[in-house]
């Protein structure tokens, strides 16, 4: 009898869930299919940032614990993404902007995950195991991260920094006092930061680092007033307790700039 040719490995995307009891007759449908819907748009969404043009097309549930293959058009780019996606949910790398609600849909679905479930993704000759970033006992999740911001104040001892964006509004974030000189210059404008950020279970931002900065901007002190409201706004603060906006606004700048 003529030896049976061996198996050819796949080389789309391959994301299994393993574990005692986990089996293609038997598993959490639900809390699966989240986690490969949630892997894929996150994996299409890093794809259309990094102009990489990778296609998904077919998913077929293979044999084995259970394991779900996705075709792709172009296997080697599909593997540097998958590599790629690894580090950012593992927070190795920051997450660039307009991906990070992707990133937390994955950490969500691997939240869900039934308890001693197991979650891989391998990708043409690639392999990595994928789990739920681990929180503190108080429920904080610290990632590295890029976003776009506007700065609204920086100052103190130790320096911090206040910023804000559309996305994740208002939230200060501890800075060297050398880069807290240099982004003094970028007051009331937009700058990019690298950052380690620290979020709750809700994924609000309450602290972290900055570990550089970009500018892209400069200041336009004609702008102060409005973008001063666009900050209490998107710090819960309330504005419209304030009498004179232009006191506050003097009283800011002298501890901005160090002046009493």
């Amino acid at each position: 009898m003529a030896k049976k040719a061996p198996a050819i490995a796949h080389r789309g995307i391959r994301l299994e869930l393993d574990g005692e009891g986990v089996k293609p007759g038997a598993f959490d449908v639900l809390s699966g299919l989240a986690y490969v819907s949630s892997y894929l748009q996150m994996l299409a969404t890093l794809a259309h940032l990094r102009e990489t043009p990778v296609i998904f097309k077919g998913m077929k549930l293979v044999p084995g614990s259970v394991a779900f293959e996705i075709d792709t058009s172009e296997p080697t780019m599909a593997r540097g993404l998958a590599k790629e996606a690894t580090a950012m949910l593992s927070g190795k790398t920051p997450v660039p902007h307009g991906l990070h609600s992707k990133i937390r849909d994955v950490h969500s679905a691997l939240a869900r995950m039934p308890e001693g479930t197991v979650t891989r993704v391998r990708a043409d000759g690639y392999m990595a195991r994928l789990r739920a970033p681990k929180d503190d006992p108080e429920g904080v999740v610290v990632e590295a991260t890029e976003m776009r911001v506007t700065v609204y104040r920086v100052g103190g001892n130790p320096a911090k920094l206040s910023v804000a964006n559309d996305v994740e509004g208002g939230f200060t974030l501890a800075i060297k006092n050398a880069d807290a000189t240099a982004i003094a210059h970028h007051l009331y404008g937009e700058v990019d930061i690298v950052a380690y950020v620290e979020r709750n279970l809700a994924g609000k931002i309450f602290g972290g680092k900055v570990l550089k900065f970009y500018p892209l901007d400069t200041p336009d002190e004609n702008r102060e007033a409005s973008v001063w409201r666009e900050w209490f706004a998107k710090a819960g603060s309330e504005w419209d307790e304030v009498e004179d906006i232009e006191v506050e606004l003097e009283r800011s700048r002298d501890i901005v700039h160090g002046r009493h």
